[in-house]
């Protein structure tokens, strides 16, 4: 499969699929297929979440699941290519930019029921206040993505991480996935003082 995403990008595969999600802004079919290939080419490879971003293939994402916010597959691909493309400090803070924090909240909101999407928004906002590739278990975060940490509290993704995971208490992967999000997120001052005052209410 490696293999396979590295020769999608060699041949420059990935800026038709960004084009097309672009030239057809209103097709479902294709904003859903469009984002899971992105997040799918992006999946345990730094150069394709590196290209993606540099041919501005994050926005469309973020516009698709703004545009079709009651479409469940979109959400559920457009979390997924979000989570994936995380995983790169640069790439966090493009989808700070791009409002993508408060995209992905919303669709854990609209979608409470969905544990695909639960699990995806809860790993996608705890990369999102991480700021060091590779290092999941670590439990902890660095220090430079302090905004990403506000903008997650002040957008309520704590409280939306939280009922997550008290709406599926029985799924071990977003309850390790919820864990990971709240540690990252609360090693910022003001994260641990909400994270506190939710988890008291």
């Amino acid at each position: 499969m490696k293999k396979i995403k590295i020769e999608i990008r060699n041949l420059n595969g990935i800026e038709p699929i960004i084009k097309s999600m672009n030239n057809f802004q209103n097709n479902q079919f294709i904003q859903k297929q469009g984002c899971g290939a992105l997040g799918n080419i992006a999946v345990n490879n730094k150069e394709n979440k590196i290209e993606i971003r540099n041919l501005n293939g994050i926005e469309p994402i973020i516009k698709s699941m703004n545009n079709f916010p009651n479409n469940q597959d979109i959400q559920k691909q457009g979390c997924w290519a979000l989570n994936n493309l995380s995983f790169n400090k640069e790439n966090q803070i493009e989808i700070r930019n791009l409002n993508g924090i408060e995209t992905i909240i919303k669709s854990m909101n609209n979608f409470q029921n969905n544990q695909f999407i639960q699990k995806q928004g809860c790993r996608a906002l705890g990369n999102i206040a991480f700021n060091n590739e590779g290092c999941l278990a670590l439990g902890n975060i660095a220090f430079n993505n302090r905004e990403n940490k506000i903008e997650i509290r002040n957008l309520n993704g704590i409280e939306t991480i939280i009922k997550s995971m008290n709406n599926f208490q029985n799924n071990q992967d977003i309850q390790k996935q919820g864990c990971r999000a709240l540690g990252n997120i609360a090693v910022n001052n003001e994260g641990k003082l909400k994270l506190k005052f939710q988890m008291n209410k």
